[in-house]
């Protein structure tokens, strides 16, 4: 069962995305401005709709891929009890941090009987840059840590592996499905971040010329200029 953090545990509340939280790993400041700022993305590049239209479209693959399966059954299963937008809390510095996500897809082992965690990406560019691709299996890793206790509350184990599916904007075809196993050091690493942003551990820029392929309305909080 979950413990739930009461007012004496902790001194504040931080929510954190996983979509967000995992961009940590492109740029640690682009993560941190895009967790606790409300941007405007309403005016956005012909390439970011783009990305913004295939996401959709991946969520409404998922759901017409699973249908009446069995796989749907746990979806529906997982929604009633705990919502569509899932939340695990944990304590960090006196500060409970509430991860609130919500997860692409889930596929069942016919034969285990056990759950692969699936998060999809897309691109335009052919692939994911190797920051973006660390970037992308974290959050699978992130949404695993979530997952684990809600499907172990109702009756289902984890299986061994998760997937994460990249596809392509131009073709809407899957280029890549990576096999992954569960990372235990997960919860560490969220810990780890949270300190950086609270100012307590050191906050690692990447070079400068990752600074192109920030968004604009970040760019403006930062302040940064690339090279």
């Amino acid at each position: 069962m979950f413990r739930i953090l009461t007012g004496s545990d902790y001194d504040e509340v931080m929510y954190l995305q996983p979509s967000k939280l995992c961009r940590y790993l492109i740029c640690p400041k682009m993560s941190k401005i895009e967790l606790f700022n409300r941007l405007d993305f309403s005016q956005n590049t012909e390439g970011s709709k783009q990305a913004m239209y295939m996401g959709s479209w991946l969520h409404k693959m998922y759901y017409e891929k699973n249908g009446n399966t069995v796989n749907n059954l746990l979806l529906k299963e997982i929604r009633k009890h705990y919502g569509k937008v899932l939340q695990k809390q944990i304590l960090i510095e006196r500060i409970k941090v509430i991860l609130r996500g919500k997860f692409d897809n889930l596929e069942i082992n016919p034969v285990l009987g056990t759950v692969s965690v699936v998060e999809g990406k897309t691109t335009g560019k052919g692939r994911l840059t190797t920051r973006e691709l660390s970037a992308a299996l974290f959050q699978l890793q992130i949404y695993l840590f979530i997952l684990k206790p809600i499907l172990n509350n109702l009756g289902w184990e984890l299986d061994k592996y998760h997937y994460l599916e990249i596809y392509d904007q131009n073709t809407y075809t899957m280029m890549k499905r990576i096999e992954v196993e569960e990372d235990m050091e997960t919860e560490e690493m969220i810990k780890e971040i949270v300190k950086s942003f609270l100012g307590l551990s050191p906050m690692m820029l990447p070079p400068s010329y990752i600074c192109k392929r920030c968004p604009r309305q970040v760019k403006s909080i930062c302040g940064r200029t690339s090279k």
